[in-house]
């Protein structure tokens, strides 16, 4: 063979021709208008999590509340099944664009609503309990559970499959925009240090002759934060209501030429799409198919386990392992691991 058949193509050129050719299939402006609604999906609750240094200490529930906060998010997973069932029942009333408008919507106006209740308590069970947080929180997960089965398809129904990159980048997004926001508040309560004049008492020794004196001293004070729990929450709903303005937009007559000309109505009632993805196709060979069950079942294994530690347990125990090394490890060990 000829050696110009041989060489490789250096990665720098194979990256440049990549980009010429997704760039000859994409709008950037709809790409932009994807990754804004795409934050939207589960931005309010990682933002109550990245918040949870500055609200663990003014709430009843204290160190326990990630623990709680947990199991509510994992109820409200429930959503997503209730969403399956009724959609199977009456299919027409349960169309990708409303189901989502209605989600963006419920978790737009709700993350408003907790920007002012977050520390409503009310007496139930013998005990004070942060009714406003944690209703909302359900709320929240009802929603967000519904977002992760619909956006995909919604996606794929009325868009190129170019659009699916910035969907993934959006995704990334609501985790990582609101410990950005957090980590720039700052923790708060751990003490720091000022200078102050005193006045102070001094004598010497085997004598009964006082002097006062002043002099400078260091007094401790608590940190506060740059700006309040409230403010924080409203700054959260302002990218919700981006991700709503830019679903709106998405549906709308200026973005018109970038939907697919031969949509699958079918999606409609589905939770996934193949997007060409080979561990999806059903091969026709019957060893390469028995292959390919088995690599779906350790895939999906693989990630219910990650899921179920990262998810299910770490964020309840978090409070426990970091706090007692102070309120800034605690703030730092929740926001920073999601730039990892």
């Amino acid at each position: 063979m000829d050696e110009q058949y041989d060489q490789k193509v250096p990665l720098r050129k194979q990256i440049a021709n990549d980009f010429k050719l997704y760039n000859s299939n994409v709008n950037w402006f709809v790409f932009v208008l994807v990754v804004v609604f795409s934050w939207g999906g589960w931005i309010e609750i990682f933002g109550i999590w990245a918040e949870l240094p500055l609200i663990v200490n003014s709430l009843p529930e204290g160190w326990r509340l990630p623990s709680i906060l947990t199991g509510f998010t994992q109820i409200g997973q429930l959503g997503s099944l209730i969403y399956l069932l009724l959609n199977q029942i009456t299919p027409k009333h349960f169309s990708l664009k409303r189901i989502i408008f209605l989600k963006l919507l419920t978790t737009t106006g709700a993350t408003f609503v907790l920007s002012f209740v977050w520390k409503k308590t009310f007496f139930i069970f013998g005990e004070d309990r942060s009714v406003g947080l944690l209703s909302l929180v359900l709320v929240f997960a009802l929603c967000d559970g519904i977002s992760t089965i619909s956006t995909i398809p919604f996606i794929s129904k009325f868009f190129k499959k170019e659009y699916i990159i910035p969907y993934y980048i959006g995704e990334a997004l609501f985790a990582l925009i609101p410990s950005v926001i957090a980590i720039i508040q700052g923790a708060g309560d751990d003490l720091g240090c000022e200078s102050v004049q005193a006045t102070v008492a001094k004598s010497e020794n085997f004598s009964n002759i006082v002097f006062v004196t002043n002099e400078t001293v260091l007094k401790p004070v608590a940190l506060n934060p740059i700006f309040s729990v409230q403010t924080y929450f409203l700054i959260i709903f302002g990218f919700l209501l981006m991700s709503l303005v830019a679903f709106a937009i998405l549906n709308s007559s200026l973005v018109k030429k970038e939907k697919n000309k031969e949509p699958n109505h079918k999606l409609d009632n589905l939770c996934i799409n193949e997007f060409e993805n080979p561990l999806l196709h059903k091969p026709k060979n019957t060893k390469l198919k028995t292959q390919h069950k088995n690599e779906k079942i350790f895939l999906l294994s693989l990630n219910f386990l990650i899921t179920f530690f990262f998810y299910g347990i770490l964020p309840g125990v978090q409070s426990y392992s970091t706090l007692p090394y102070g309120n800034n490890v605690f703030h730092l060990s929740i926001n920073l691991s999601k730039f990892i």
